[in-house]
């Protein structure tokens, strides 16, 4: 018996149905253990089954039998099957009757319904170890390189304009000139996203749909669209060169259930990074809002400064000015006589000197200001530092 043979579990108390049940389902490539009791079919799945077929007539089964199956802890994980007084009476026959047919027919349905679930359980793993774009679009890869041989593989998505473009490639380098666009309905990968369905090309010299990226021909090619829902977010081609051994329709069945776990990966990165994209551009408005608060309370506060100038400045230029000008018009009109006219002469000339020496130091803030100020550099005689005379005596 092969070491990757299936193994099964009969579980009867009747030691003849055992038997008869290991005979029939060795033939037909199982590998068969046998337990007499709960407590040994428990054991047998510590060991490792991948099926348990059980006799529901086991006394320490009842009265639910099943629920009693279930309840062990050891069984939580392994799949049951109970076996109807048809599937019994097909072991007893010396050649494969309807019931038997039957009965394997279930078997292989369930065993593949289960590899169907560890599938998806370990695509899910894959796909979900990150919200990442490139490490979803590796986990697509690397799920489908763990199930299926094939020798290249791209990855396409739908864009806002409802063309699909190559997002990410496996088994080749990708050039500038295969960085082209498919219209919905071209080449394979159009059709499936257009039809909405998974499609095998079986030689692509003869399938008038297939367009080849590389100018080399593909010996078979497998595509399915990826969906959400209702929603086709892209679409995934697999190719086998030749000599290789076409796609089958197996092959199909699980590149379409890695397809629908993928598109919910990626459709769950993309959304992460506009996410990541929204928050950056939040996090640059709210830069942009600090340095704009900035330059608003500089402003307020450049008013206000101006403001505070302009009143020492109305107020300075303001007195001298109303001076001169009282002086002046009073001279002007004759209203002064004798010595008169020079003591107005020389109140007109101080308030002109007030008014000049204040410009000039306004002029001297704003050079400090500016950094243009100018020194007065002359040389200076310093008496030097003695003592008093008498200082320090006693």
């Amino acid at each position: 018996m092969s070491d990757s043979a299936v193994i099964l579990c009969i579980a009867s108390a009747e030691a003849g149905l055992r038997r008869k049940a290991d005979r029939t389902l060795s033939r037909q490539g199982f590998s068969v253990v046998q337990a007499a009791t709960l407590a040994e079919l428990a054991e047998r799945a510590r060991e490792g089954i991948q099926l348990a077929l059980v006799d529901p007539r086991m006394p320490d089964l009842q009265p639910a039998p099943l629920s009693r199956v279930r309840a062990e802890p050891a069984m939580h994980r392994v799949p049951v099957l109970l076996l109807t007084p048809e599937d019994m009476h097909g072991f007893g026959e010396r050649h494969p009757d309807r019931e038997l047919i039957d009965l394997i027919v279930r078997i292989n349905a369930q065993l593949s319904g289960n590899a169907q679930l560890d599938l998806l359980h370990r695509v899910s793993r894959t796909l979900t170890a990150s919200p990442d774009m490139e490490n979803t679009l590796n986990g697509v890869f690397s799920a489908l390189g763990q199930v299926l041989h094939f020798d290249t593989a791209t990855l396409f998505m739908l864009d806002r304009t409802g063309k699909l473009f190559i997002r990410a490639a496996w088994g080749y380098e990708l050039q500038a000139e295969q960085l082209r666009s498919f219209e919905v309905g071209e080449g394979v990968v159009g059709w499936v996203v257009a039809n909405r369905a998974p499609t095998i090309v079986g030689d692509s010299d003869m399938d008038t749909r297939f367009v080849s990226l590389d100018g080399r021909s593909s010996r078979s090619m497998l595509g399915v669209p990826l969906m959400v829902g209702e929603r086709v977010v892209g679409a995934l081609t697999l190719v086998r060169r030749a000599p290789a051994v076409q796609f089958t329709d197996e092959d199909l069945l699980l590149v379409s259930t890695i397809g629908n776990s993928a598109a919910i990966g990626l459709e769950n990165a993309r959304v992460h990074e506009q996410e990541r994209a929204l928050a950056l551009r939040l996090e640059e408005l709210n830069q942009l809002y600090g340095q704009e608060r900035e330059i608003v309370d500089k402003l307020t506060e450049s008013e206000r400064l101006y403001g505070d100038v302009l009143s020492t400045v109305s107020h300075e230029l303001k007195t001298p000015l109303m001076g001169i000008r009282g002086f002046a018009q009073m001279i002007r009109d004759g209203d002064v006589e004798g010595d008169e006219s020079k003591d107005f002469a020389t109140e007109i000339y101080e308030n002109a000197v007030r008014l000049s020496t204040y410009v000039e130091r306004m002029l001297q803030e704003q050079a400090v200001q500016n950094g243009a100020e100018s020194l007065d550099m002359r040389d200076v005689r310093v008496a030097p530092l003695g003592r008093p005379h008498g200082f320090g005596r006693s």
